[in-house]
């Protein structure tokens, strides 16, 4: 399970490491699922997101080729502050129809993690976000559940 999916780029390992990433815990950590409904497809990285609406394309394929990417958009992104995700909230309830917020932990078994602001490449300026990237079959929508307010 410890590999990440066919249309990643093959040394992303290496380059999330290097730039500081690990086997991270976070706890209570909050995601907007866009679908509402908490599954696999709640956690899809902003590669996968875009992949699933408009297929892979030659900038893409060029940018891997070409050590040209930008890790980030690999990754799945969270939040450990609540208000921070509650304005995420609004804005995507212009874009999604149902949007939740869920809350959960972040477990290292489904890949690796780092808080965005200790990174090395990443110039992402929000103090709360945190990077997950996730394994090709890693499914943590068991570790999370909707907030209720």
């Amino acid at each position: 399970m410890s590999k990440f999916p066919e249309s990643y780029p093959k040394d992303l390992l290496d380059r999330i490491i290097e730039d500081g990433a690990g086997d991270n815990t976070f706890e209570n950590v909050y995601r907007v699922d866009n679908y509402g409904k908490c599954n696999r497809d709640a956690f899809l990285s902003s590669f996968q997101e875009k992949q699933k609406r408009n297929g892979l394309n030659n900038r893409d394929s060029y940018k891997q080729q070409n050590n040209e990417y930008d890790i980030g958009e690999y990754s799945t992104s969270l939040s450990s502050n609540k208000r921070e995700i509650k304005n995420t909230l609004k804005m995507m309830e212009n874009h999604y129809n149902r949007p939740k917020i869920l809350i959960g932990n972040i477990n290292p078994k489904y890949g690796k993690s780092m808080k965005t602001r200790e990174s090395k490449s990443q110039r992402y300026s929000k103090r709360n976000h945190i990077d997950w990237w996730l394994y090709e079959d890693a499914d943590p929508s068991n570790d999370f559940r909707y907030l209720e307010e």
